[in-house]
């Protein structure tokens, strides 16, 4: 195996050309040479200054170290492979031993040991951290050399998709968040997640066993994942969203509350019969009125039921049957027709 980027396969000069004008230095540069050589036995010594400053890459039976101007040894060879690593984020060196990775500091030692199958740049996920990989499993080091997250999940996500300083993390096709501080702070247990686009801003929707549900955003389950749908809020009324529960319909607010239990076959939008401060409802093929709070002002008793001011300007034309009824703006019947 050959050293990586600046590594050559010829030995290079420690010393310039010009110093070689007399015969007298010539012979001082032989008796260092090969005294360097004999003393250390390194197969090849290669240019100072091209991995670190004051350092020389040197190496054994195909093995990789250091040694400084002074001729000693810094770094042992027992490197496969050493590479250039991110010089604006740390002052280290990314090391290669038995096909895994670590790192050396500028003092020569190992500050994160080569156990590693992967190690990526640092800031690419998270400012001063590194995303590495063992044994497939995932998680981060930071500049200290330290694991702020052991490798544990089979995926680490991208920071801020779904909420600023959460990040999505996967283990045996389950998902959960963990933080900027390295906590896991929902756990790994959900199937999916959802942006909060068409919902509360702070808010992430959830799916567990097919059903759905919210986090707020400290993690915690504001709405459980208990509903077969959760449609968006607003959309109905201002603050609550639709959801459906064991095929029936009602309806949840921002405080993750049930506002109005699911109990309906079907929940038409307010102003759907021309009035605006009341909606449909359906219940086993049967209709009747909620108002803006929730409630239940026209039970749901009626085969049908029109339009207001399809036959008079303030009455809603309703029928049992044959029977045919006029309601009020109250819900109170004011005329029965035969």
């Amino acid at each position: 195996m050959t050293a990586s980027m600046s590594l050559t396969t010829a030995k290079k000069q420690l010393f310039p050309s010009h110093m070689f004008k007399t015969s007298s230095f010539f012979f001082i540069y032989l008796l260092f040479f090969n005294s360097l050589y004999s003393q250390t036995g390194y197969d090849e010594i290669y240019d100072f200054d091209k991995f670190k400053q004051g350092w020389a890459l040197v190496e054994l039976n195909k093995k990789y170290g250091f040694i400084d101007t002074k001729g000693l040894e810094v770094v042992a060879p027992i490197y496969d492979n050493v590479y250039k690593y991110q010089a604006d984020m740390v002052d280290w060196l990314k090391v290669e031993k038995n096909k895994q990775y670590g790192f050396i500091n500028s003092d020569g030692k190992e500050i994160v040991p080569p156990i590693y199958d992967e190690i990526n740049k640092f800031g690419e996920f998270q400012y001063h951290w590194a995303l590495v990989k063992l044994k497939g499993k995932y998680g981060f080091i930071d500049t200290t050399g330290k694991e702020v997250i052991p490798p544990q999940y089979n995926n680490i996500y991208r920071f801020n998709y779904y909420k600023e300083g959460w990040a999505e993390v996967e283990l045996n096709k389950k998902l959960g968040f963990i933080n900027t501080e390295g906590q896991e702070i929902v756990a790994v247990m959900y199937d999916d997640f959802y942006r909060n686009s068409d919902y509360i801003v702070d808010w992430v929707k959830i799916k567990k066993n097919n059903k759905y549900g919210f986090l707020d955003a400290t993690g915690k389950e504001i709405v459980s994942p208990v509903y077969e749908e959760i449609g968006s809020f607003d959309s109905y009324q201002y603050h609550w969203a639709l959801m459906k529960a064991k095929n029936k319909y009602g309806f949840i607010d921002t405080n993750g509350k049930e506002v109005i239990p699911p109990t309906y076959d079907k929940i038409y939008k307010f102003n759907s019969n021309n009035l605006r401060h009341w909606a449909l409802i359906k219940s086993n093929n049967k209709y009747g009125f909620i108002d803006l709070s929730g409630k239940e002002v026209v039970p749901p008793l009626y085969d049908n039921i029109g339009d207001f001011g399809d036959k008079h300007p303030f009455w809603v034309e309703v029928s049992i049957g044959r029977k045919k009824f006029f309601l009020d703006e109250e819900g109170k019947t004011v005329i029965t027709k035969q």
